[in-house]
């Protein structure tokens, strides 16, 4: 009798593990971590779009799709056409990008990131512009949440398609409308 409920704790067990190990990184909610968006066209004859990232997804989704998402990163030329930056774009018509600084370096842009801790005191704008490396930003999203966002690295440059960005971010999303990140 002891012999079975052995096997059968062991079986319990190993069913358990292996319905752990069939979850992966993607079926769990994303609330935070390091991810690139990119200005490159799409598509074709149906429509152009690119892929901007949805902090409530948690994920980078395209320009044209339903939901939107919540900043899509743009280059910015000169009048001779060369890239000379970018900024964020948003189909979100009320203000939702607060900027709360730029930094020297990616060490003090890092540490100012991981405490900031509430959104108080921050002036609401429509675009995130220009957007630099080493800026800490936060974001009112579409569903009623507040995120932040520290550029890491933010490129841009002429291709043969054209003008052309791409921004590197780390990012915390507060999933329950809080303004407190925790």
């Amino acid at each position: 009798m002891r012999g079975r409920r052995v096997t059968y704790y062991l079986l319990f067990i190993s069913l358990l593990l292996l319905m752990m190990a069939g979850c992966s990184k993607e079926d769990e909610d994303r609330w935070s971590g390091i991810d690139t968006i990119e200005s490159t066209l799409y598509g074709g004859a149906g429509g152009y779009y690119a892929l901007g990232f949805s902090f409530d997804l948690g994920k980078s989704i395209p320009t044209n799709g339903d939901p939107r998402p919540d900043i899509s990163v743009i280059p910015v030329t000169d009048n001779g056409g060369n890239v000379t930056g970018a900024y964020l774009d948003t189909p979100i018509l009320v203000a939702p990008f607060g900027f709360k600084g730029e930094f020297d370096s990616a060490a003090e842009a890092s540490a100012f990131f991981d405490n900031l801790a509430d959104v108080s005191g921050t002036s609401w704008v429509l675009s995130a512009n220009p957007v630099k490396e080493n800026q800490v930003w936060l974001f009112r999203t579409a569903g009623g949440n507040y995120a932040k966002f520290r550029v890491i690295e933010l490129q841009g440059e002429n291709r043969a398609t054209g003008p052309w960005a791409s921004m590197k971010f780390e990012w915390v999303v507060q999933p329950d409308g809080s303004e407190i990140f925790g």
